[in-house]
């Protein structure tokens, strides 16, 4: 009985550390994924400046920008990122 407990113990040990060591490994080739989400409420065009900031800081990967009050004619882009737009056609 007593061999049994301890050969338990030891592979329970060996499977501990088994996959202590596969989290270290999957953290070295998977980062987080950071995410912003912003009501714009319309202020997009004169927070810009600002929000490209606060991505840059913040190593932002994917921005959801909500009411941004844009209309098709309105040119707005960030660097380093594709822009996927979705505009009013008519006024709010």
């Amino acid at each position: 009985m007593l061999e049994e407990e301890l050969r338990l113990r030891r592979d329970f040990r060996l499977l501990q550390r088994e996959i202590t060591d596969a989290i270290a490994d999957w953290r070295k080739h998977h980062n987080e994924l950071i995410i912003l989400t912003w009501n714009a409420g319309g202020a997009v065009a004169r927070k810009t400046p600002e929000l490209f900031s606060f991505m840059l800081k913040h190593r932002v990967e994917v921005a959801l920008l909500q009411e941004t009050h844009l209309r098709p004619h309105h040119r707005w882009s960030v660097p380093g990122y594709a822009v996927y737009r979705q505009d009013r056609q008519t006024p709010p």
